[in-house]
Formats: C-alpha cells, sequence, structure tokens
C-alpha cells in the first residue's frame, strides 16, 4: 500500500469557523483506499470536531459511514485511513475498500466556539 502523491487533494481549506460545513463528495475510479489529514491549527475550550469516511449506497444513495474520529479537541495533525488489509483501530483505520462515491464529513460539536482546521487526502494504491 503506498501513497498516491498524484492523486492528493484538499477537502476543506484552512479556515475559522463555529459551524459544521457541508460534507466533500469525491468521486475514486482506480484507488483502493484514501487517508484524510485533519490539522487543527487553533480550537477554543470545550469545542470538539469529529471527522467521518462514509460511502454512498449506489441503490438508495443513503451516505454510510465506514470510519469516524474520535472527538478531537486539542490543536494537533490526526490522520483517519481506509483501505483493504490495514488493522481495524477504532477512530483511527478500517480494513475497508474505498467505494466510486465517498465523502468526508466534518461535524462541529461540543460548546459554541470557534475551531481553526484544514483537511486533505490522498488516494491509497
Amino acid at each position: 500500500m503506498a501513497l498516491n502523491y498524484n492523486m492528493c487533494g484538499v477537502a476543506f481549506a484552512q479556515s475559522t469557523t463555529t459551524a459544521s460545513p457541508s460534507p466533500v463528495e469525491k468521486t475514486n475510479e482506480t484507488a483502493r483506499g484514501a487517508v484524510a489529514y485533519i490539522n487543527i491549527s487553533a480550537i477554543d475550550a470545550g469545542v470538539t470536531l469529529t471527522v467521518s469516511i462514509e460511502a454512498k449506497d449506489p441503490a438508495s444513495s443513503a451516505w454510510v459511514n465506514i470510519l469516524t474520529s474520535a472527538a478531537l479537541s486539542a490543536v494537533a495533525m490526526t490522520t483517519l485511513k481506509v483501505c483493504p488489509g490495514l488493522p481495524v483501530s477504532a477512530n483511527v483505520s478500517a480494513n475497508d475498500g474505498l467505494p466510486l462515491n465517498w465523502r468526508i464529513k466534518p461535524i462541529q460539536g461540543g460548546s459554541a466556539g470557534n475551531i481553526t482546521y484544514s483537511i486533505g487526502y490522498a488516494y491509497l494504491d
């Protein structure tokens, strides 16, 4: 399993927010998996960020959770990885394939306040 740096991008550019943005949908045509890079650079006390990687059910168009981070509440870089053959680790990695249609969904929670973060991604071959 290797990162494919030719197939990477920015899901959420760094910004300061007080509310959850709309999820960013992606189309995967060839990769086995993906890694999401969550970079929190500032966060008010009591604010949390939870990030999910979800798959789109082609029959119903409903979104199904593949992996969800723990509630992040500190300045830090966190990764989420989805790929066949990975060890299963709660809130960190999933032994699952990345489907054709997938998305990254951040949810801001906890107390009211600001958080500054970005989320990038790269496909895994």
